[in-house]
Order: C-alpha cells, then structure tokens, then sequence
C-alpha cells in the first residue's frame, strides 16, 4: 500500500495504485519486499523515504529514457560502458541475490575483514538494484508526494513500457504472439485426465 493510505482517510486512489504497480515491480525484480510497511517505523522504508545520501540523489542519477536507442546504450554511475540490458542479471550474479541482504543494504553473510558498507538512504537505495531502463519511471511511480507521482499515461509513454513487445488477444480470438518467446499452452487438468483415457 501506498504510505498515504496510512497516513490519512482520504487519499487519491489513482495515486495509490500507481505506487502499487511500482511496488509489485520491485518485488518480482528483486525477487523480495522493499520494506514492511511504508511507515517510518520501518527501518527500510525510512531509509529509503529518508534525504539521498550525497552523490546518490537519482534527480542527478537517472536521465529520462528519449529513445529505444538512447535508453539502451546509457550507463549509469554503477554501470560500466557496455553493460547493457544484461546488467540487473549480470549485478546479481556478481553481488549475490538482493534477496539475501539486510535492511540496512548489508550482506547477510556479515562484513568483510571489518569494513563497513556505506548505508545508502533515499530512493536510490531501491533503484539501484532495478534494472536501468525501468528506474527513471519507477522513480516517478514511488514519488512519496501522490500529487508529483508518475500518472498512467505518463506510465505508457515511458520508453521502457511503449517499446515492450507483448502478446495479445484480438476480439475475435485470434493471439497475436510476441516474437521473442514461445508459449506452452496445457489444458486443464480435468481435460488431460479425459484426453488419457
């Protein structure tokens, strides 16, 4: 839920579900929850709500996606030149699964002959660990001000979303299928059990 449904009686729902969207991308990427409960009893959402830690305030981070071309070839701060759209896998398998580290961004495995991580506040904590292309649009979808956040055509203009090829269904039936992928498609199970026999 958005921290606004918690925070008063009435609030714009349209906003809400924006930053849901947003919410439920984060956790599918990173195969985990941000936070709890976005409440700054929370140690992760209050880090994350919390002022950028200098040299971490996504404004200056995260340049908006103009083209497919230019959303493909730009490299972040934490990305070398060349990454490219492998970079969220190519991150996790150098640095482990997101899933594994603590609230405060440290290795559940402890740290390292005594040093100690720099705890990154603000959004960039979360967007860090998004794949680059999605971060500019998550970050407008996770404004912590309803009024500011990403709206739903902003949303479909995104690059990142418009560019996507999808599969679809016309009305007449007729599934348009995307070409980067194949479908395996399985009767239920009550027809399986009928087709055996």
């Amino acid at each position: 839920m958005a921290p606004e449904v918690y925070e008063s009686k009435e609030y714009n729902a349209a906003a809400a579900d924006i930053w849901s969207l947003a919410i439920i991308f984060c956790c599918m990427t990173l195969r985990r929850f941000p936070w709890k409960i976005p409440r700054m009893t929370d140690n992760s959402y209050k880090l994350f709500a919390a002022e950028p830690t200098p040299g971490h305030d996504p404004n200056r981070l995260i340049v908006a996606s103009r083209s497919a071309a230019n959303r493909n070839s730009w490299a972040g701060p934490d990305d070398g030149p060349g990454r490219g759209r492998d970079h969220h896998h190519q991150h996790q398998q150098q640095h482990g699964s997101p899933y594994h580290e603590g609230a405060d961004g440290a290795s559940a495995s402890g740290e390292h002959a005594g040093e100690r991580k720099e705890v990154i506040r603000g959004p960039w904590r979360i967007l860090r660990l998004l794949p680059r292309e999605s971060r500019h649009i998550v970050h407008r979808m996770l404004d912590l001000k309803p009024a500011s956040r990403a709206k739903m055509d902003e949303i479909l203009q995104e690059p990142w979303v418009a560019d996507t090829v999808i599969c679809q269904q016309l009305e007449t039936g007729e599934v348009i299928a995307a070409d980067d992928h194949t479908h395996v498609l399985e009767p239920p199970s009550s027809q399986q059990s009928q087709q055996k026999t």
